[in-house]
């Protein structure tokens, strides 16, 4: 298993591929922030500490087993993504980031917000491929989310499941 700890650092990969493995885990010390741009793949889990931030701006792929946790830390995707099969969120999630704005999320298969976890959508648009129903969002009972920008958002092609609870 690795780890790759950052605390007020920026990892740029623009001509190449950061890449964490299923084992891997990408996380903040307290307070720290860690900026992503470039490009990144994960299947691991995205763990910031406390106050920290992970802020990815890169172009991710977000693979089967990615999870968002942490203690009490921030994941805010603000750049262009892809999900494929079951990503987790268990921590905090926010989908829109303070400094680029709107993501864009694309989806084929499922983003689950377990009991504790957090999404903030904040901004952007969620969507699946094509024009098939291939994404679905799951709420758990004991999750949350927080509907923020309702002018700024786009969600298409997908299912939507809510046993937790949905704030707007």
């Amino acid at each position: 298993q690795g780890s790759f700890v950052g605390g007020n650092s920026s990892v740029t990969t623009s001509s190449s591929v950061f890449s964490n493995a299923p084992a891997g885990s990408i996380g903040t010390t307290s307070g720290g922030k860690l900026q992503f741009q470039g490009n990144l793949a994960n299947s691991g889990a995205f763990t910031p500490a406390g106050t920290g931030l992970i802020l990815v701006t890169a172009l991710t792929a977000l693979h089967n087993g990615t999870q968002f946790g942490g203690t009490g830390g921030i994941t805010e995707l603000g750049g262009t993504a892809t999900l494929d099969g079951q990503v987790t969120v268990a921590g905090n999630l926010q989908l829109g980031d303070t400094l680029n704005g709107l993501p864009h999320l694309t989806m084929n298969g499922l983003l689950e917000v377990q009991k504790g976890g957090n999404l903030n959508w904040q901004g952007g648009a969620i969507q699946g491929v094509g024009t098939n129903m291939t994404g679905t969002l799951q709420i758990d009972s004991g999750g949350t989310m927080s509907v923020n920008q309702i002018a700024s958002l786009t969600l298409l092609n997908m299912v939507v499941t809510n046993s937790g609870i949905v704030t707007i």
